[in-house]
């Protein structure tokens, strides 16, 4: 039993914890963006480009300051309509829509780039300015 209770929670806590793909696999990145959603706290201002299923986690987490976002399909980010101070965020699994995006809204910024302790982009905020 003890042996069990070793080797689970090095597989949890050590091989785990150093390894991108559990990262990217339980979805890390979302706690951030939640995170950074929640201080920001502006609903009419601020999309989030995200997949129907994964937006479950962001609404939990969210769910405090009352989800203050509108969220955007991934491949429908490029279409949104943007107004001076507004800010589209996309997560780790929606950077590849970050460049269509870009090329749509040139007037948009990057004003945050975050990266996990791998060095993987989890989070890219655009402002129009």
């Amino acid at each position: 039993m003890l042996f069990l209770f070793v080797y689970n929670f090095q597989l949890y806590f050590v091989t785990a914890a150093k390894s991108p793909e559990y990262y990217y696999t339980f979805r890390s990145d979302l706690t951030e963006v939640s995170d950074y959603l929640n201080k920001r706290n502006q609903k009419n201002k601020t999309y989030l480009s995200l997949d129907a299923f994964s937006v479950q986690t962001v609404d939990y987490l969210t769910t405090e300051t009352n989800k203050p976002y509108h969220l955007i399909l991934p491949e429908k980010t490029y279409e949104a309509r943007l107004n001076r101070g507004d800010q589209v965020i996309f997560t780790q699994s929606t950077i590849f829509d970050e460049k269509k995006f870009r090329d749509y809204h040139p007037e948009a910024k990057l004003i945050v780039k975050k990266t996990n302790q791998f060095g993987e982009i989890i989070m890219m905020v655009y402002e129009r300015l």
